[in-house]
């Protein structure tokens, strides 16, 4: 499945981040039980616990233009961060549970 989807997990939706949007959502029958299918805009996913500015900064980036374990230098408020993918955010949701070991079966 993973290769299909070039690298995506399917995810439970808590692990989405709160700026993620839903491009198209469906329901479908899995084992009796209804399962909420959702598919998003690729977005970055931030560590827990981020500043809400700089959450917001990163809501606004590409992850494309983003190369892996790259440094960000911003300047929000007047103040400095340097944001390193893979500890501070990740390119995808996918990355980010991977790394944090959030799921078993991951």
């Amino acid at each position: 499945v993973e290769a299909r989807l070039r690298g995506m997990l399917p995810l439970p939706a808590r692990f989405a981040p709160a700026w993620a949007v839903v491009l198209g959502k469906a329901e479908a029958e899995v084992g009796g039980a209804t399962v909420e299918v959702s598919i998003c805009r690729p977005c970055l996913a931030a560590r827990e616990g981020v500043a809400p500015a700089v959450a917001s900064y990163l809501s606004t980036l590409v992850p494309t233009e983003i190369e892996e374990g790259a440094t960000l230098a911003v300047v929000i408020d007047g103040k400095e961060h340097a944001l390193q993918e893979g500890t501070d955010f990740w390119c995808t949701s996918s990355r980010k549970v991977r790394a944090l070991k959030a799921l078993p079966y991951v």
